[in-house]
């Protein structure tokens, strides 16, 4: 530049796009949709999954869960619900049910090939270690938050007589004691506040069914009606910060909820239709369910639904990821 005055800018160039917040759904035939206020929904994209069972979120990632193509159990991840990468864990005939995440970002998903289930764990949703062990054919997990008996994942047998407890998902230990739920029919839990609730129905779907649990497992208190409506229980979520768990199901009406912890349950109103539902959850400050039509629908307090959107395919999961 020599000795001549040089006069200097600044030019400001953007590091790259800021991550929009967003939900992302999953639906059976293993496509994931992508909605940025959760009513208008763009995809499918693929996850690689040739069936999609569930998905969770946790530590910023989106973990859905199912079967590949190839017959073996299927993990599919993605950090914008829109990308995926999907991981063979081997097995033949074997899919991926359920998958739940801890506090802490921690993932345990249970899976079955012909008669015995098995448990894979993550610690980020990306590299997975299993089956580990071998359990009873398991309903769950659920991470059950709480001082006493919670801060843990739980399973249990398709009739709930037989709980396990786990910190990590590696190690089940031996059955807990009692007298387990003793429903005819057990099909999905919840943990919250130290408390257990399972969710299922009695013989030939005659009632939608709960039974809550105080003492981690070892006891159930009575089974509770939902509704008197036929039907089984197959999903909940709950909202934290209030407590109020939602249950969703076969058999008119099939959303419905409750303040204590499944003592007593109120019909959730906005729901149209008879098409069963089978997963619901909260996230990005909203409850979201949806069922076997494609149909979703949300609500700010899980009590007043609002039709929010429609996807191809039978809705088996949500997940939200907010900005940073």
């Amino acid at each position: 530049m020599g000795t001549q005055d040089v006069k200097l800018y600044a030019v400001w160039e953007s590091e790259g796009p800021v991550f929009q917040s967003r939900f992302v759904a999953l639906t059976d035939t293993g496509n994931a949709w992508v909605s940025y206020d959760g009513s208008a929904w763009e995809g499918p994209y693929s996850t690689g999954l040739a069936v999609g069972n569930d998905l969770s979120v946790g530590g910023g990632t989106f973990v859905a869960v199912g079967q590949l193509a190839s017959g073996s159990y299927g993990i599919a991840w993605s950090e914008d619900g829109i990308v995926w990468q999907s991981i063979n864990l081997g097995g033949s005939s074997a899919s991926l049910y359920r998958i739940a995440a801890s506090s802490t970002g921690n993932f345990v998903t249970i899976g079955q090939i012909p008669g015995v289930s098995q448990t894979f764990i993550s610690s980020d949703g990306k590299n997975w270690t299993g089956p580990l062990t071998t359990v009873y054919t398991a309903v769950g997990p659920a991470w059950v938050s709480g001082s006493v008996y919670g801060n843990a994942f739980y399973i249990t047998t398709g009739n709930g007589i037989g709980w396990y407890k786990s910190s990590d998902g590696s190690s089940w230990g031996s059955p807990l004691g009692g007298t387990g739920s003793n429903m005819y029919q057990v099909n999905t839990l919840i943990g919250l506040d130290d408390r257990i609730v399972v969710g299922g129905g009695a013989p030939s779907s005659t009632n939608k069914q709960t039974r809550t649990s105080t003492d981690g497992g070892l006891t159930f208190a009575s089974a509770v009606n939902v509704h008197t409506a036929p039907g089984y229980i197959y999903g909940f979520a709950a909202n934290p910060a209030t407590g109020r768990i939602l249950s969703v199901g076969s058999g008119t009406p099939q959303v419905n909820y409750t303040d204590n912890y499944g003592s007593s349950w109120t019909q959730a109103s906005g729901i149209s239709g008879t098409a069963t539902f089978q997963r619901v959850y909260y996230g990005g400050g909203r409850f979201l369910t949806g069922n076997d039509d494609g149909e979703i629908y949300a609500s700010l307090t899980g009590s007043a639904f609002m039709h929010s959107g429609a996807v191809s395919g039978k809705i088996r999961g949500f997940g939200f990821k907010g900005s940073p």
